[in-house]
């Protein structure tokens, strides 16, 4: 309840109150509000997600013998791509055959929204453009996301995936999947021969705590989510990393970071008794398709 009064208390009043009639109304058909993608820096930074894969691959580098994805030609997809296509913008200058967004929750009335266009896409196609050369006009970008890219509207499970996918990406997203294993088995039987992959679990509470695990690590995972409610499914990285080598996947695991600072709880056994005090720690991990480590 502390973390629900804090968010509310940094909101504009007008913001609340739509919030709050939001939560009147029937969710079960909900999508992103445009006006909350408006009025949201992190949402509407066009920068985002070129700085999100460029900050994943120059990682994946320094560890691996990590070759940059090339996206021309490819047929993409993304899971939980979030309200502004993800990274389906950077991969179609970049030359994408197609792009598919698996997103239960997006509103296709972004691609027709004059102030989303402008202060988000107008931006983004600039220094994309910049960076790649891409050689379309703006207006030929934005046809483009109408006609290339696909929109999913449901859980990855239950979408209709025409294409054998040669990048698949996923972004703080898999904690939030309970039948993990099941949806990357699916994945697996959607993805090509020499799929390539990049995904990036937030293995935190999610819930901005000064220390990410605050609150995780003194109860099992139903007390947790008796408390805390079931946002994310509390596997820890080697879990998620088992579940797709049990799925037929070959996979390379590096750590992004780990935060033990200001962390100042006791840990239930439930917890010791199945991992090592290292990886109860580790905040986030890249999971991509098995690459050799990095040598001198």
């Amino acid at each position: 309840m502390t973390d629900i009064i804090k968010t509310i208390y940094n909101l504009p009043p007008r913001t609340v109150i739509r919030k709050f009639k939001q939560k009147l109304l029937d969710n079960s058909s909900h999508v992103f509000c445009l006006e909350d993608i408006v009025e949201s820096p992190k949402y509407m930074r066009a920068q985002r997600g070129f700085d999100f894969l460029n900050r994943y691959q120059s990682i994946l580098k320094k560890h691996l013998k990590w070759e940059e994805l090339n996206f021309k030609g490819k047929h993409v997809l993304e899971i939980g791509s979030g309200p502004l296509l993800g990274w389906a913008p950077l991969s179609i200058l970049m030359g994408c055959q197609s792009y598919t967004c698996v997103e239960p929750m997006f509103n296709p009335a972004v691609l027709d929204s004059d102030i989303i266009i402008e202060k988000y896409f107008l931006p983004l196609y600039k220094d994309i453009n910049a960076l790649y050369d891409s050689g379309i006009s703006f207006k030929q970008f934005i046809d483009s996301l109408k006609k290339r890219v696909n929109f999913e509207k449901k859980e990855l499970l239950e979408a209709q995936l025409s294409n054998s996918f040669d990048i698949t990406l996923s972004n703080s997203c898999l904690e939030h999947i309970f039948q993990l294993y099941k949806n990357l088995d699916k994945l697996k039987s959607k993805s090509s021969l020499n799929n390539r992959f990049i995904h990036l679990v937030d293995l935190g509470n999610h819930r901005g705590t000064r220390n990410p695990f605050e609150g995780m690590y003194t109860m099992n995972p139903e007390a947790y989510y008796s408390k805390y409610g079931k946002n994310i499914n509390l596997l820890r990285a080697s879990d998620i990393q088992g579940l797709f080598d049990k799925a037929g996947f070959k996979t390379s695991m590096t750590l992004y970071y780990s935060f033990k600072d200001f962390y100042n709880e006791k840990i239930s056994p439930y917890w010791f008794d199945r991992y090592k005090e290292e990886e109860l720690f580790m905040k986030t991990v890249i999971i991509t398709e098995q690459t050799k480590p990095k040598g001198p």
